[in-house]
């Protein structure tokens, strides 16, 4: 209703659906969506700002993007995993964040195919976890684990803590161990 009430006031229109996604993008950072309306308002010139104008214009988080890139590992699409690291890779950020990142959202799925496994509700996991500022990361986490088993994403958690340590004492270059990382999470057992 914010960002909706916002695009209004500079004369463009926005779906709940597309504000729901530009606020994703920018990871609920109220002074982030105020700079990235402006923008979208900017080209858009009256129209509507629609999801494929935020995805155009807007500069992905690394939480989002790494949020999407372990749902798609998780979903075995490593044409899309593939290019999402790319696109992590080509804002220049280091090996260690993305991967941090990318374990934190496999964390949050665990989390919550473990709270669905045993009937606990996201309010719960929201505050067992200290999610306060972050709910969205829990409703998104129950949406998207409904189809991996506990075990896959154990055995993810596993590659990527296993990884972290390489990242931290191999002399190997840090984005192929990444790849790797992700080629092996990729894999169906």
């Amino acid at each position: 209703k914010v960002i909706a009430d916002n695009v209004m006031k500079q004369g463009s229109t926005i779906s709940k659906k597309s504000a729901e996604h530009l606020a994703t993008q920018c990871l609920c950072n109220l002074m982030l969506i105020k700079n990235e309306i402006d923008k979208l308002c900017d080209y858009s010139a009256g129209k509507e700002i629609t999801n494929e104008t935020i995805d155009l214009l807007v500069s992905k988080q690394l939480d989002s993007n790494a949020f999407a890139l372990a749902k798609a590992t998780s979903q075995f699409n490593g044409k899309r995993a593939m290019t999402l690291l790319d696109e992590l890779y080509s804002q220049q950020i280091d090996s260690v964040p993305i991967l941090s990142a990318i374990s934190m959202a496999f964390i949050d799925l665990y989390r919550a195919r473990l709270a669905l496994n045993f009937g606990a509700s996201q309010s719960q996991v929201k505050q067992d976890f200290s999610y306060k500022g972050r709910e969205f990361v829990v409703a998104n986490a129950f949406r998207d684990s409904g189809g991996f088993s506990a075990e896959r994403l154990r055995k993810c958690i596993k590659i990527l803590a296993d990884t972290d340590i390489a990242l931290k004492s191999s002399k190997t270059a840090s984005r192929l161990l990444v790849e790797q990382a992700i080629t092996s999470m990729l894999i169906k057992s």
